[in-house]
């Protein structure tokens, strides 16, 4: 509706409100005297702030998570397990590197197979993730040896708790032809790809390809004789020697245009972060991120498929709207992507409390560091996240505060209302384990 005609509509409406208000004052009986107004009347209650309206709506509206170190159940479980199933796409947006994530992720997704679940995407590249379904179809054994061929393995997966999940979905999806989707850029496997670009290279481009694989050879000699994480070919490199290789190499097929995406877009994308443009580099790794699960519809729907797909990756990749770096993420995609598909997303962030413990990634040592939370207050949004029952995983449906908070945001962290408006619900997991590394 244009603004002239809701000016239009508001003038009528005030015409006819006035005429009404007119009318009642005309038939009112006479006002009651003050004075004979009785003196025991209770004094009006104080007005809460909007923080303490949605703490309120908060508290009413969480419920407990059992479990007993190998299995969930309890009334949030039975809940999860209803939006999941009513879902088109259920995505799960985790502090990384919390043990009972992925075991979560694990029964959930078992749990809602029966409902037309097939894919899980996750946080690596595309063509990593396709060696690591094929890897996990073996079980632990095989994500095992898959990361002893080109160490330290894909980020995350090489995480215990991380490799045990897939290793326990994957074999579960016999049917699937790959069943784990990767939808992101490729941090430290970049000498794979390289690998695989040099073994099918054509003669006009094996120059070029070689260029690109000396340079990723000497950053990590750098990188291994002093640590030092700016030498990490994925930050360090320039993406213009895969702009020389797309020159030299006319006709890729399908996986080598893939790889090419992956490689430019990482050394892209990191590229800006060193040069201290964060939004350009948020940017850039979402257009790859999108583009990629774009591509990965697309070749469904050209088989006749549409698969619920269960999303695991960062908090900030799976909120719905702008993300809290202001870009467009998956977590968007995504919801727009089951509107068309006549049906809906469900978007749950899943972190453990402020002081909570989780795993964090050294870029030094190539490992995992046991570390507390403390991101939570730092981004906005820690007021819900200490709502939690502290002696129990605690489930808070947010949907009930977005009413509450209605237009009224100017109190509120910006931040907290993109995440009550961005995610259904919230997981809070006090007792969180740090995962560990495989």
């Amino acid at each position: 509706m244009d603004t002239r005609r809701r000016e239009v509509l508001a003038g009528a409406l005030g015409i006819g409100l006035a005429a009404a208000m007119s009318e009642a004052i005309a038939h009112a009986p006479p006002a009651t005297n003050a004075a004979s107004a009785p003196t025991d009347a209770k004094p009006a209650a104080p007005k809460l702030s909007m923080g303490e309206k949605l703490a309120t709506a908060a508290t009413e509206n969480r419920s407990k998570l059992d479990f007993d170190g190998h299995t969930f159940s309890g009334p949030a479980w039975d809940i999860l397990l209803r939006e999941g199933q009513s879902a088109y796409f259920f995505l799960l947006g985790e502090e990384h590197g919390v043990a009972q994530i992925p075991a979560l992720t694990s029964q959930l997704l078992l749990a809602l197979k029966p409902s037309g679940y097939q894919r899980l995407a996750i946080e690596i590249s595309a063509p990593v993730a396709a060696e690591l379904d094929k890897a996990a179809f073996s079980g632990i054994e095989g994500i095992r040896k898959f990361i002893a061929d080109f160490p330290p393995g894909p980020a995350f997966y090489n995480m215990k708790e991380e490799a045990e999940m897939l290793a326990a979905v994957r074999p579960k999806f016999p049917a699937s032809p790959q069943m784990i989707w990767g939808l992101d850029y490729e941090v430290i496997q970049d000498r794979r790809l390289i690998a695989r670009l040099k073994a099918k290279a054509p003669a006009s481009a094996k120059t070029a390809v070689q260029a690109l694989s000396d340079a990723s050879t000497a950053a990590w000699k750098q990188f291994d004789a002093t640590r030092n994480p700016q030498f990490i070919f994925s930050f360090s490199g320039d993406p213009q020697l895969v702009r020389d290789i797309r020159t030299a190499w006319e006709n890729p097929d399908a996986a080598t245009a893939q790889i090419l995406d992956v490689l430019e877009g990482t050394l892209e994308t990191n590229s800006f972060w060193v040069k201290q443009k964060g939004w350009e580099s948020n940017q850039r790794r979402m257009t790859l991120m999108r583009r990629t699960f774009v591509n990965y519809w697309r070749a469904e729907k050209a088989q006749g498929r549409a698969p619920k797909t269960f999303f695991k990756m960062g908090v900030e990749h799976m909120v719905r709207g702008s993300d809290m770096q202001e870009v467009y993420d998956i977590g968007s995609l995504a919801s727009e992507c089951a509107t068309l598909e006549g049906g809906h997303s469900f978007h749950v962030m899943v972190v453990p409390p402020t002081g909570g413990m989780h795993a964090q990634f050294n870029p030094s040592t190539m490992k995992v560091d046991p570390v507390p939370e403390e991101n939570l207050d730092r981004e906005g949004f820690g007021f819900l996240a200490d709502l939690a029952y502290k002696d129990a995983f605690t489930l808070i449906d947010l949907r009930p505060l977005r009413a509450v908070l209605g237009y009224d945001v100017k109190t509120v962290d910006p931040r907290g209302v993109k995440v009550i408006h961005g995610f259904d619900a919230m997981l809070v997991l006090p007792g969180s384990i740090p995962s560990t590394m495989l």
